[in-house]
């Protein structure tokens, strides 16, 4: 009974689902429901999907896949691309011309993997890996925007959100109390840039508005996603430098941000204030040494 009155299921990860479990997944469906299925290896599951599912492939390096690429003729209201790396994926593609493939895998580099990473059908959406959380921004923006085309209301509710909580960074409650703690902090010291990124936040502000009584629910969240960045970026820039700070990265691969080059890792990283990485180097089943 658990999915009584819902419109939308999210199978996080329900590899194989059971008999019983199948036939409530397709009474949801037959109603109206719709699911977003992550890394299943169902093929009864795909078939109610209209998917097509194929193999299990594992990664044969570090950062072979480690974005999702989406096609934004096809993903109108989608991230453009969510980072998420994975070491297997569970292959799958359209069932037949009522669903597509929208997104593929990118490697660290940034090139096609040729690997499909999400398919759209008339029931909901089927990933081919599950979602682990790396891109907090981007994987929200995609997540809402499968809900949001699953079941159109949310993104209202998303709208609604955003404008109560738009630019609010701790402790402040609302807008205009971030913007005047931000203000007088820069007042100190002055800095043209939190100055240019907060002049424009009022104004971002009152299209978001004017998006929201138009009804364009979409827009008010691109607007908000705008907004939110300028308003972290200046209070970021506004924290102060303190002599002999300690600022590291866990690298979870030991291999770098783009696997084997480390200039270019240590030059991203130092660009944007790092000045340590911890290379996780061995763990139960590899070790990036004699061993």
């Amino acid at each position: 009974g658990g999915l009584k009155g819902a419109r939308v299921a999210v199978l996080c990860y329900n590899a194989q689902p059971d008999v019983e479990e199948l036939r409530v997944l397709k009474t949801f469906l037959d109603a109206g429901g719709k699911l977003v299925v992550c890394y299943s290896a169902s093929d009864r599951l795909a078939k109610l999907m209209d998917v097509r599912l194929g193999p299990l492939v594992t990664s044969e390096e570090p950062g072979q896949w480690a974005s999702m690429s989406f096609d934004k003729a096809r993903a109108k209201h989608f991230p453009a691309l969510v980072y998420d790396v994975a070491w297997n994926l569970l292959l799958a593609g359209p069932g037949s011309e009522s669903s597509a493939s929208i997104a593929t895998w990118n490697t660290a580099r940034g090139a096609s993997a040729n690997r499909v990473a999400c398919v759209r059908s008339r029931n909901g959406f089927w990933l081919s890996h599950v979602l682990r959380g790396g891109d907090p921004s981007g994987m929200k923006s995609m997540i809402l925007a499968m809900l949001g085309e699953c079941w159109p209301k949310v993104w209202r509710i998303a709208a609604c959100h955003a404008l109560q909580t738009a630019g609010c960074i701790d402790p402040a409650d609302d807008l205009r109390e971030t913007l005047d703690g931000l203000r007088n902090m820069n007042a100190e010291v002055g800095n043209p840039a939190v100055k240019s990124r907060l002049s424009r936040v009022p104004m971002l502000h009152r299209q978001m508005t004017r998006e929201f009584v138009r009804g364009d629910y979409p827009a008010v969240m691109e607007v908000s996603a705008t907004l939110h960045q300028r308003m972290v970026e200046a209070y970021g820039i506004l924290q102060p430098a303190r002599r002999n700070e300690f600022r590291g990265v866990w690298d979870h691969d030991g291999v770098g941000w783009v696997p084997g080059d480390w200039s270019m890792t240590c030059r991203i990283l130092s660009q944007n204030g790092i000045n340590a990485v911890f290379p996780n180097l061995a763990w139960p089943s590899k070790a990036h040494y004699p061993s």
